[in-house]
């Protein structure tokens, strides 16, 4: 019985899935989420509690913000990383990748960011507490420095995000980048990273820099 149930609620949710990609979001409906999926559509309020509950749990399956940040942090436990700079280097590396060639993901960020939908809620809600468990990987690097590493980040997805979108216009050109051509992009992911480290670095000079005036203030 259990696994009848996961068996409906996974076609449910790729009948949704098979909408976003050949229609958009605008072609979704309970009507016809229950035809692709040759479910009765009762069972959308039974299994998930709705039409929005059914779209919710799709995004937050599919989000890759979410799920890249969940990538990390078992990256993290599995030590396949050196350093705290490299973990969140992949985490950013790997959306822009994705958001620029995965067709349903730049669809989904689009529309969860130019819709009010009550369904985007809870995404929102779990993209935001999945990139905070990431901040605990670096919030020890920047205690007691004035880096902002919260406000570094925000400005690195925001570029991540506009950058991806842009790749997949008409024109893909930006700043003489070409951002369809893979060596342009490649080197759109070497500037992401080497303004992560940049932060990093600077934390760690400023660091340095308060040492040394202690010392300095103790042989005073």
């Amino acid at each position: 019985m259990k696994k009848d149930k996961e068996k409906t609620m996974e076609r449910l949710l790729e009948a949704v899935g098979l909408i976003i990609k050949s229609e958009g979001f605008k072609g979704l409906g309970i009507n016809k989420i229950a035809r692709i999926s040759g479910v009765d559509k009762k069972l959308i309020y039974v299994y998930f509690g709705g039409f929005d509950a059914l779209i919710n749990s799709y995004l937050i399956k599919n989000d890759s913000w979410i799920n890249f940040a969940k990538l990390s942090l078992d990256a993290i436990s599995k030590a396949k990383f050196t350093s705290k700079r490299n973990i969140l280097n992949f985490y950013l590396e790997k959306q822009f990748i994705t958001l620029k060639e995965s067709k349903l993901s730049s669809r989904l960020f689009e529309w969860s960011v130019s819709d009010d939908k009550a369904s985007l809620d809870k995404l929102e809600k779990e993209r935001d507490n999945s990139i905070s468990e990431l901040f605990s990987i670096s919030d020890n690097h920047f205690l007691d420095t004035n880096i902002n590493y919260r406000a570094v980040f925000a400005v690195l997805i925001s570029a991540i995000n506009y950058l991806a979108i842009k790749s997949n216009m008409k024109n893909k050109k930006l700043c003489d980048l070409d951002l369809g051509h893979e060596y342009d992009s490649a080197e759109v992911i070497n500037a992401i990273k080497m303004i992560n480290a940049w932060a990093f670095e600077f934390a760690d000079r400023e660091k340095d820099t308060m040492h040394n005036l202690a010392k300095f203030s103790q042989v005073e």
